[in-house]
């Protein structure tokens, strides 16, 4: 690649990181520099080769100055029992050569049987061998969750809540949380959250609803994936779901047979309890320097009534509780 091109990238991304300008933005300028790129080599041969070599897309401009931007965390997947495990943890060097280690979950580990109680004992990885090496990869696809922290910094960074909220309500702002929620009996109820406590009241305190769906992302081919992702309830209802204020939560991938979403939830568990508790340091709309202490509690599950019973547990009015012993 020409230097003067790698400098006109590092630029992009400098100006980008700098001035806090999203993906989508920087998508735009890219396709219309190479567009004008292209008409500029019609006419000077010298330019074809920075026109040729110009990125089209935030991916490949990432790629070409060797920067890589995974907001995500991979997990492998077992395949029988579906535990999730760090890449990291599922393999171990035997004589100079790295072998995948076995998932050591045990599902019923108090069960009054002593067959139900062994490890599960499946392989994690499958071994692929390449032409010089061979490498180890997953059975089955990584469950993908996203990082929240940096999900949040971007959307709160851009996103003006407080006049939001006040121009989805102009008499209060309690009222667009009334128009939803009776968090007047909530409050009756619970004496912690009365009032002024209120977790959503305060300053810099948001209520999150998660959705959970699954669909088909291909035609004539059979593979559900499930995504889950979060929408913020401080904002009204006319802004609330649109694409730019929805934040990706995890991608589920096709287990060939309906799984039981428990093992999928812990890391998301975690999280809301780190949000919850702690919060998190984010640069906001009003303060773009300092950055200021956020938290996010989870207010609402808005899923239809199957992927609603498997994610928060709930039975069907056919189904009985039997009893353990």
């Amino acid at each position: 690649m020409p230097s003067l091109l790698m400098s006109l990238l590092i630029f992009v991304c400098t100006w980008q990181a700098c001035h806090i300008i999203p993906d989508i933005a920087i998508q735009r300028l890219l396709s219309f520099l190479s567009d004008f790129f292209n008409a500029l080599s019609a006419e000077n041969v010298a330019i074809a080769t920075i026109s040729a070599a110009f990125p089209v897309s935030v991916y490949k401009l990432y790629r070409d100055i060797g920067f890589k931007k995974d907001n995500f965390t991979k997990y492998v997947i077992c395949k029988k029992c579906y535990k999730l495990y760090n890449y990291d943890d599922c393999m171990h060097i035997i004589e100079g050569q790295q072998v995948s280690k076995t998932c050591q979950n045990i599902r019923f580990p108090n069960h009054p049987q002593i067959g139900r109680r062994k490890v599960c004992g499946e392989l994690l990885l499958k071994v692929v061998q390449l032409q010089r090496n061979r490498k180890l990869y997953p059975y089955i696809k990584h469950f993908v969750i996203s990082l929240w922290n940096l999900q949040f910094q971007v959307l709160f960074t851009f996103l003006n809540l407080k006049r939001t909220v006040k121009n989805g309500d102009q008499d209060d702002k309690k009222k667009v949380f009334l128009q939803m929620f009776t968090m007047d009996e909530f409050g009756k109820n619970i004496p912690r959250y009365r009032e002024k406590q209120l977790f959503v009241y305060r300053e810099r305190h948001y209520g999150l609803m998660i959705n959970l769906d699954w669909f088909q992302p291909y035609e004539h081919v059979q593979y559900s994936v499930g995504v889950m992702y979060a929408v913020i309830l401080n904002l009204p209802r006319n802004e609330r779901f649109k694409l730019k204020n929805v934040v990706l939560i995890g991608i589920i991938p096709d287990m060939g047979k309906e799984p039981s979403l428990q093992t999928f939830l812990g890391p998301l568990i975690d999280e809301l309890k780190s949000v919850w508790t702690h919060g998190f340091s984010s640069n906001s709309f009003q303060s773009k320097k300092d950055k200021q202490n956020f938290k996010l509690a989870l207010m609402c599950v808005g899923c239809d009534i199957p992927a609603t019973r498997k994610l928060c547990g709930f039975l069907g009015h056919g189904a009985t509780l039997g009893c353990s012993k």
